[in-house]
């Protein structure tokens, strides 16, 4: 079936054809209602008869929208118009990596990074259940922001073991009739065997893939489809660095680990092997990039009392130019929340549209900056952007209700940015009509714990708003950052939040080491921070986030966890990770690995819960435990924000290297640290971590010693 430019599918209107995606047919279209471009997916007319294919069709919609990674195209929505069967996905603007192998092999570097990302996205569909069955080069996009792992119509949910049998039978079957699943150069012995997809499969698919990239070509050749059956069963390819001299020896033995013939020989799952590839590419030289020579000299362990002194220097020390504040507008509306959309027109769905909404509000009321419901509602009739726009809100909350069948009601949820109208958030809940109030409560509470996550995504990715300065991580960034939380707490003096703002920016300047100031500059702004959020709202839970964190940095432990139980009181999960790290931070890791290993071994836990969960293990002396979670932590992290991007993650994982005498490792992650936090030192860690007890302070710095760190 081929759409002409201008055919409507629901509220998106066709504009010009992208190409085939799997068995369907992708184009270009524009989404009427949020005025952003997207990808539409359509069932080819001829298939759309065959209930089989149909079924794989509908796969695909579910399971893309059990995965939410940012190297797996994001779902948006899922239709049926005319009989046309069709799926929304967000539109990637880049090149295909078939395109690019078109060319000729990749480079190393770029050909490790796009491996490690596409095992990465792999790895988390695994942790759903899902099997894509289906990965070759034309299904990965190669996008500004990194790769991005298209077309799971072949995706089947991993089967229990007594449906193994029947799925083996089944794939024989259409083996037989010669209509094989998957693309066959990239297709596992054990499946051309008719035997059940597995992640082991998926991991044979990427071995081919990352050895096209590193050679050229492809591993297993024919000229027929029998003689090319032949040589994925029996032969084994040349190693990838006796075809490109420059190929590292470690890629050499990553790839041959993955096109085992015997899938148990494999890598056993899509994140060890993103683990080994993320440690070949630590270590394998960068043409044109020098280390830093590092200083040489020991760890000042008394710097706090120091400290101490050096605060009478405060008023007198040279402070950097910052100029006049700019003429910006005030802090903004941070949500703005929609009445959502009774896609059925039933009256029912009509209160659990509005239930929803109304529940979100409210739970976001003295967590965030929320437009009030009178001001949100009264815009329902506007599009998403011209909404957000009007409020002044950064994203907005907009979503649908729909009937699924008789007894069943599907809630779909999104998060928007404004005004650009780009997509931070979504997911879809199935509810059963019996239970609807319990499983709206469930819903409003899912969505607005969200909020947190798509909040600081926001605020970081905005041009020009004060987070999105401290997220550069730089000197001008963390200045700008500084004058824009200034002039926003001259304005509204009775607001906490740019106080917030003004204590995350100093606590950068501690750990970042920025413009030379001695620790005690930044720990007295911090403190003066503080003071003010206490004075204007004892009850918001960032504020108490600051009195927790000056805590920490001042040794006072008893206060510390006290205000990270008022967070928890107060925030529920959305500060799960401050919460926990107060745990480890005051040496209460067995309460810590209680609380988040049930967690970590269910699909879909928050990145937070690996970091918190290694210092645990860290802490209780289990190191080679707290290097694989710390591994983990920093291939899944996506988050550059000012105090926890992966550095925190890297530094985890070189003292543990360091105290297991892994001196390699060790100095891989530890170089992977520095080149996000360039003036690291014990010094400032010393102070970083004042509320470890002192055992657990000195194991964690004589790792990161042992792995070149100086103070």
């Amino acid at each position: 079936m081929t759409l002409k430019a201008g055919t409507r599918l629901g509220p998106y209107e066709i504009a010009a054809p992208i190409g085939a995606g799997g068995m369907g047919e992708v184009y270009r279209a524009r989404d009427t209602r949020l005025e952003r471009d997207v990808a539409v997916k359509v069932l080819p007319e001829d298939l759309s008869r065959d209930p089989r294919f149909e079924e794989r069709f509908r796969r695909e919609a579910r399971a893309i929208s059990q995965l939410q990674h940012p190297n797996v195209c994001t779902l948006f929505d899922v239709g049926s118009e005319d009989g046309v069967d069709y799926l929304v996905m967000e539109y990637l603007p880049g090149e295909v990596l078939e395109e690019r192998l078109g060319r000729g092999p990749l480079p190393v570097a770029e050909t490790l990074r796009i491996a490690t990302e596409i095992a990465a996205a792999i790895d988390a569909a695994h942790e759903q259940g899902i099997v894509h069955r289906d990965l070759k080069p034309g299904n990965v996009m190669l996008t500004r922001t990194g790769a991005k792992v298209l077309d799971f119509g072949l995706a089947r949910e991993t089967l229990t073991a007594a449906a193994v049998e029947t799925q083996a039978q089944t794939v024989q079957a259409i083996t037989q009739e010669g209509s094989l699943l998957g693309t066959m150069p990239y297709m596992a012995p054990e499946l051309l065997e008719g035997q059940a997809a597995s992640p082991q499969s998926d991991i044979w698919a990427l071995g081919c893939i990352l050895y096209e990239m590193a050679t050229g070509e492809r591993p297993f050749r024919g000229g027929s489809q029998a003689s090319l059956i032949s040589s994925i069963m029996s032969a084994n390819p040349e190693p990838p660095s006796r075809k490109q001299a420059l190929t590292p020896k470690g890629l050499d033995a990553i790839t041959q680990r993955c096109l085992e013939k015997d899938p148990a020989q494999r890598w056993q799952s899509a994140g060890e092997l993103a683990a080994g590839l993320e440690s070949l590419n630590s270590s394998h030289p960068n043409p044109g990039q020098q280390g830093s020579r590092r200083r040489d000299v020991s760890v000042r362990l008394g710097v706090l009392a120091a400290a101490v002194v050096a605060i009478i220097g405060w008023a007198l020390w040279p402070r950097p130019d910052l100029g006049p504040p700019p003429d910006e507008g005030g802090w903004e509306i941070q949500v703005g929340v929609l009445p959502f959309e009774n896609d059925s027109g039933e009256p029912l769905l009509d209160q659990l549209a509005i239930g929803i909404a109304d529940d979100v509000i409210n739970r976001l009321v003295g967590v965030r900056q929320v437009a009030t419901r009178e001001a949100s509602f009264a815009l329902k009739d506007m599009t998403v952007c011209e909404a957000g726009n009007e409020l002044g809100a950064l994203v907005m909350l907009h979503g649908s209700v729909r009937r699924q069948s008789e007894d069943s009601v599907r809630v779909s949820a999104q998060y928007i940015r404004c005004p650009v109208g780009d997509h931070l958030w979504a997911d879809s809940f199935d509810l059963a009509e019996s239970d609807l109030p319990a499983a709206q409560d469930e819903v409003a509470r899912i969505v607005a714990a969200r909020s947190n996550g798509v909040l600081w995504t926001a605020e970081r990715t905005t041009p020009g708003h004060p987070y999105w300065h401290l997220s550069q991580l730089s000197e001008e960034g963390n200045a700008q950052a500084l004058r824009l939380f200034q002039a926003q707490a001259e304005r509204d003096p009775a607001d906490p939040l740019p106080h917030v703002g003004l204590y995350w920016t100093h606590m950068q300047r501690l750990s970042e080491g920025f413009f030379d100031e001695p620790p005690a500059v930044s720990i007295a702004a911090m403190e003066a921070a503080e003071e003010k959020c206490l004075g204007l709202r004892l009850s918001f839970w960032l504020c108490q986030q600051v009195v927790g964190d000056v805590a920490r940095v001042n040794g006072e432990t008893e206060r510390m966890l006290a205000a990270a139980e008022r967070v928890g009181e107060l925030s529920g999960d959305l500060s799960l990770d401050f919460t926990t790290r107060a745990l480890v931070l005051a040496s209460r890791a067995d309460d810590v690995m209680a609380r988040l290993e049930p967690r970590v071994e269910r699909n879909g836990s928050p990145d937070c819960c690996l970091l918190e969960l290694a210092s645990a293990h860290f802490a209780k002396g289990n190191y080679e435990e707290a290097a694989r979670l710390a591994r983990r932590f920093t291939l899944r992290r996506s988050d550059p924000s000012p105090t926890n991007t992966p550095a925190i993650g890297y530094l985890l994982l070189a003292a543990s290297h360091g105290r297991l005498e892994e001196h390699e490792l060790a100095q891989a992650a530890l170089a992977e640290a520095r080149k996000l936090r360039p003036k690291l030192s014990l010094e400032r860690l010393a102070i970083w971590y004042a509320s470890y007890e002192e055992d657990h302070l000195e194991r964690y710095l004589d790792g990161l010693r042992k792995a070149g760190l100086t103070d």
